[in-house]
């Protein structure tokens, strides 16, 4: 059986930072019930608001996603009619590459989706300023700079998020939008990623703490030490919506070292 242990923790009576313990398969099928329930409450909002039906997805690629990306597919109770996805950090490769994080998407989920409100970026068609005027086209931000209504993101042994690294320049820059990133400490080195001002504004997020060898970037994340350039991975806490995931394997080993 599956057993989850959620544990609340209230920063504001405007942040709320939930953390879900548990199997990865059953934190896998967790996901897909928050961004259904999430994202079918967004547009709902924005119906009742009078505003056009829409929420805008934030994705990014990795060992952790797979899984959640295959259940999407399967998912029959969101209405992608309404949902445009855009990628919160690439590798500078050919869409079609094997390293390409939206050829992972695209392979697992994204034909479901319908094409126009598909939003891969294309290091061959697009800079940066194109990737954005994408964004503030596919809806109606008003006086507010464009954000993200749900991102999905894992964290990488180092703590890093999306192309976020600790202690690096990527982290350090205060753009509103995406960023290129040249000398990632990671292969592929050059990237581009949503910018930690862009991550900050989302509605919504969902952090994934998978396996075993995640648990020293776990510890820093839930240690009072580190800041957001030393563990990119705390920009969550400025959420105000969050969702974090740990699998039984990162907290056995966890257990271990305690």
């Amino acid at each position: 059986m599956l057993e989850f242990r959620k544990t609340f923790k209230v920063k504001t009576i405007n942040l709320i930072m939930e953390t879900l313990k548990g199997e990865r398969e059953g934190l896998e099928k967790e996901t897909i019930i928050i961004l259904r329930d999430k994202i079918a409450a967004k547009l709902e909002q924005r119906k009742l608001a009078g505003l056009t039906e829409v929420a805008v997805l934030g994705i990014v690629g990795g060992h952790s996603v797979p899984e959640i990306f295959t259940l999407l597919k399967k998912e029959k109770y969101i209405d992608w009619t309404k949902v445009h996805i855009f990628m919160l950090d690439e590798r500078k490769v050919p869409i079609n590459h094997e390293l390409s994080n939206f050829k992972m998407a695209k392979d697992l989920f994204l034909d479901v989706v319908p094409e126009k409100n598909v939003h891969p970026y294309n290091f061959e068609l697009h800079s940066l300023g194109n990737y954005e005027e994408e964004m503030r086209k596919v809806k109606d931000y008003g006086s507010d700079l464009p954000y993200f209504d749900i991102i999905i993101l894992t964290c990488g042994e180092d703590s890093h998020i999306a192309s976020l690294f600790p202690k690096h320049d990527s982290i350090k820059k205060d753009s509103e939008m995406f960023i290129n990133v040249n000398d990632a400490p990671l292969e592929p080195p050059e990237r581009m990623s949503a910018s930690r001002r862009l991550l900050g504004r989302s509605e919504t997020a969902i952090l994934i703490f998978f396996e075993a060898r995640k648990v020293n970037a776990y510890k820093k994340f839930i240690s009072d030490k580190y800041d957001i350039e030393s563990c990119p991975a705390k920009l969550i806490e400025t959420i105000k919506d969050s969702y974090i995931l740990v699998d039984v394997e990162l907290l056995t080993e966890l257990k271990k070292e305690a």
